[in-house]
């Protein structure tokens, strides 16, 4: 025997029905409103210039300021609204200020210009040693494309030659070896300016080679200037230490009388057991 039910319409579905209708109605409302306002907004630009903006003193091209159009609430009409924006410029110099002094950069260097000439080999897991005479601007050409990489988000760490070695020494007598050792590893890019500015006790030797060689293995890059000669390079740290170097970077040589003197950029794709 089949029972038949009888189905109504509750209170609660008819409320229902009725809160969507409302809801419909306040969309509606609010959608032609906000279109009521575009129009006033669009005539008031129309008929009114933007006020004149402000410039940075330090860089005059830079705007620092900006004015949108907009209905206000208060008054019930559209109006320009100042909004300070700052200069990007400015902000990105301090940043990459902050960056140098955290990458050890010398202020000397703090005004060279970022540079992408050699990125080519970063980019490609590819270390680079500066070589050439004295004043040929191999700092010159490191410090522009460690600023390229700050600004690219890689870790830098500069250290001259001598600097690492005295931080060798000091390391070694207050027992820090090991955490300034992980301090050089724990870097994507590590520079050393000025291999062979001083001369090297065999301990100082066998810490250039392991550094190299845990970088390499580490996969980070190495990037260096010197100097030195091949020929030099080789009585002065082994056959090991050029063996790998010759295998992490490309060789770049600066040659010129300074570096206020045009320069002749040769870029040796060989070995460094050459001349």
């Amino acid at each position: 025997m089949r029972i038949k039910r009888k189905i109504t319409v509750g209170s609660s579905y008819k409320l229902s029905c009725k809160t969507m209708e409302n809801i419909n109605i306040y969309v509606q409302k609010a959608k032609e409103q906000l279109e009521a306002r575009q129009k006033l907004v669009k005539s008031f630009v129309d008929k009114n210039p933007m006020p004149e903006v402000e410039y940075c003193e330090k860089h005059p091209k830079v705007a620092i300021t900006n004015y949108e159009a907009e209905f206000v609430e208060d008054t019930n009409q559209v109006e320009w609204v100042k909004s300070y924006i700052g200069c990007k410029v400015c902000e990105n110099e301090e940043k990459l200020t902050e960056l140098m002094e955290m990458a050890n950069i010398p202020p000397r260097y703090f005004d060279v210009k970022a540079s992408n000439k050699y990125r080519h080999y970063v980019d490609n897991t590819k270390g680079i040693l500066f070589t050439g005479g004295v004043g040929t601007g191999k700092t010159y050409e490191l410090v522009a494309l460690m600023k390229s990489l700050i600004l690219n988000g890689k870790s830098v760490m500069f250290r001259t030659f001598g600097e690492i070695c005295r931080q060798i020494r000091d390391a070694v007598g207050d027992n820090t070896y090991t955490e300034l050792y992980n301090k050089y590893l724990n870097t994507d890019i590590f520079v050393i300016d000025d291999l062979g500015v001083e001369n090297s006790t065999p301990f100082i030797k066998e810490f250039l080679y392991n550094l190299i060689n845990d970088l390499y293995n580490n996969k980070k890059v190495i990037l260096m200037t010197t100097n030195l000669t091949s020929t030099e390079l080789l009585a002065n740290y082994t056959q090991r230490v050029v063996s790998r170097l010759n295998e992490m970077c490309a060789i770049v040589k600066l040659e010129g009388q300074d570096r206020r003197n045009k320069k002749i950029l040769v870029e040796n794709k060989g070995s460094l057991d050459k001349k």
